[in-house]
């Protein structure tokens, strides 16, 4: 499959992978940037050897095609935004048997091209699994596939390489703070600014990540159409540019990047006066679909769903409602589906092309006072 991958990275996105020779008598821990849908592939371009990719369990519940997955590439299951306890033990068992583990530390792809500050537990993990540590870089893969997108666009000059690898001695003789710096330091470097991703729709549904106004503040009334992101409240209307920044007539209008628009998202909803009872946010024609621990997935319900400081509140043919105090966690899959676990279960709200589960995800962690622990 090796040609045929090389062959359509180049094609469709301009994308070329450094090919890089490992010890044979060797297994390693390679950790990268989660940049877009396709890392695993073009990580794994660069290396001679099968790679066991820590994954999302939500993705090996999907019947048939997760067997395939399952059979094929025997990925490592975790619960989504955690690094919990069997994934660990499951890493270590690998490693001890001369496995080579590939995992996205970030937990989720960026939705700004700017990754996630990681903490002290992957530092722990990486000395439980006492592998010699390969830092991958993926430079311009949120170009190429923005989280937010609609369609993939091709990006000259997008590539994968090795940034650093770094020994169990050299390991051994950093201190955690030193070590994390490192992989931070690694792994956030930012796109070439010489890049230039091409696409005749580069805005489209730049709504499922931005929903605020920074003009009239109003939320969930910005509309995206081809290369321009625009609010149906007031004049703002912004053009999003092939170096992934933005620009506008609008005097008031002072962000470059999808990151600084998030970040004043993020600030304003600090300052949001969270009434009790009150609908905050709402969304026609949502799926909601159940996994239950041990079964397959299972569509519940389609209906209109609402949030408010309390709960998420779905009506169809019947209404189902679920309390944020039996809510452990949330978490945004994919491009447009919203995840939240109830102890050992979970549930999925999955909308239309256009939807924001991220806003879902952001107004829940403002209600319990973590903003600062969001993408």
């Amino acid at each position: 499959m090796r040609p045929i991958f090389s062959f359509l990275f180049w094609k469709k996105y301009g994308y070329k992978a450094e090919n890089y020779k490992l010890d044979r008598k060797q297994n390693y821990l390679i950790i990268c940037n989660h940049s877009c849908s396709l890392d695993p592939f073009m990580l794994g371009k660069s290396f001679f050897r099968p790679i066991y990719f820590v994954a999302s369990d939500d993705l090996l519940k999907n019947g048939f095609i997760s067997k395939i997955m399952k059979h094929t590439v025997a990925p490592i299951p975790i619960r989504k935004g955690t690094m919990d306890i069997s994934s660990i033990r499951n890493c270590i068992s690998i490693a001890k048997e001369g496995g080579t583990i590939g995992i996205f530390p970030e937990g989720n792809r960026t939705y700004s091209g700017e990754i996630s500050y990681l903490g002290i537990n992957l530092v722990k993990f990486i000395r439980k699994l006492d592998l010699p540590l390969i830092i991958y870089h993926i430079d311009g893969g949120y170009g190429l596939d923005p989280r937010w997108g609609k369609k993939s666009r091709r990006g000259k000059g997008s590539r994968g390489y090795v940034q650093r690898l770094l020994s169990k001695e050299e390991l051994c003789s950093l201190k955690d703070e030193e070590l994390l710096k490192i992989i931070n330091t690694n792994l956030s470097q930012e796109i070439s600014p010489s890049l230039r991703f091409k696409s005749k729709e580069k805005a489209e549904y730049l709504e499922r990540v931005l929903f605020v106004c920074p003009k009239c503040h109003a939320l969930e009334t910005l509309v995206s159409e081809k290369n321009a992101i625009k609010c149906k409240c007031c004049s703002l209307e912004a053009t999003y540019e092939e170096d992934l920044s933005f620009s506008s007539n609008e005097p008031s209008f002072k962000f470059k990047k999808v990151s600084e628009w998030m970040n004043y998202q993020k600030e304003y909803l600090k300052d949001l006066d969270i009434e009790e009872n009150k609908v905050l946010l709402g969304d026609e024609k949502v799926t909601l679909i159940s996994c239950l621990e041990g079964k397959e997935k299972e569509v519940e319900l389609v209906g209109k769903l609402q949030m408010n400081s309390k709960s998420f509140i779905i009506k169809g043919e019947k209404e189902i409602q679920f309390f944020f105090k039996d809510i452990k966690q949330v978490e945004n899959q994919g491009k447009h589906k919203l995840l939240f676990y109830i102890g050992k279960d979970y549930y999925e709200f999955k909308g239309g092309e256009r939807f924001s589960s991220y806003k879902y995800y952001l107004m829940f962690n403002r209600i319990n006072n973590t903003l600062e622990n969001t993408l």
